[in-house]
């Protein structure tokens, strides 16, 4: 089923640059989009495709929310369709609220090649560019590795890391630090087994998008084993070059 888009919304993302930005999990992707928002304020904003759909969820006041929730109250997944609706509504609020708006870093959007299909045909329609794509590429045993550090204290919930020295819990001792005993828990997305299973399953989606984005010279790879530090300086320069030159 095809979406339909407003001509309200389609007008607000007239020209507006998309910037796929894909990384498997705990591969940095946050890191990174919060250097881009800070290098750029108010020129780029996150779009973080999950959060949209919560919001649509939540809203009683919208039909599209309705039939959100109706789909997840019978165990299904929300049509392709929905979502892309509510991308384009989304964005669109964003540009409304905020007209100095140039571009959208899709926050892991597309996952798959049907998504990346529709998201070429809201471009087609609204007039939109798909700028370029980031992806950063992490080993297999990094992603395990961050994962395996990763801690949360019980009653703040607050995240640590074990594995790097500016974010272990305050008065860590690796040689003394038992998990079982202490205030901190790990969660089981965080198991080095769970962690596997979802590597395969994002390869498994995640590449077709990749290799049609590279075939159109639309993606940069990014080597995500290197320090954070050192891979932000050259992704703010490709953005940079992408974005509408200043009047």
């Amino acid at each position: 089923m095809t979406p339909s888009f407003s001509n309200d919304v389609l007008a607000q993302l007239k020209g507006k640059r998309f910037f796929p930005f894909i990384a498997p999990p705990n591969g940095g992707k946050g890191t990174q989009t919060n250097a881009m928002l800070a290098a750029f304020p108010n020129r780029l904003v996150r779009v973080d495709m999950g959060a949209l759909l919560r919001a649509a969820a939540a809203d009683t006041t919208n039909p599209l929310g309705d039939a959100i929730r109706e789909r997840q109250a019978g165990g299904n997944l929300v049509e392709l369709s929905m979502v892309m609706q509510v991308l384009a509504e989304g964005m669109a609020t964003l540009v409304a609220d905020n007209p100095s708006v140039e571009g959208f870093l899709l926050d892991g959007f597309p996952r798959n090649a049907e998504q990346l299909a529709e998201l070429d045909a809201l471009c087609e329609q609204s007039g939109a560019v798909l700028a370029q794509g980031y992806f950063l590429q992490v080993s297999n045993e990094a992603i395990v590795g961050r994962a395996a550090g990763r801690v949360f204290h019980k009653t703040t919930h607050q995240p640590y890391n074990l594995n790097n020295p500016s974010l272990q819990p305050p008065g860590y001792n690796a040689s003394t630090f038992n998990l079982s005993i202490s205030e901190y828990y790990q969660r089981d997305d965080d198991k080095p087994e769970t962690v596997e299973k979802r590597l395969t399953s994002f390869y498994s989606d995640t590449q077709p998008v990749l290799d049609a984005l590279s075939a159109r010279n639309l993606l940069t790879t990014v080597d995500g084993n290197q320090a954070p530090e050192a891979i932000t300086p050259g992704l703010l320069a490709s953005v940079q070059l992408l974005l509408p030159v200043a009047v």
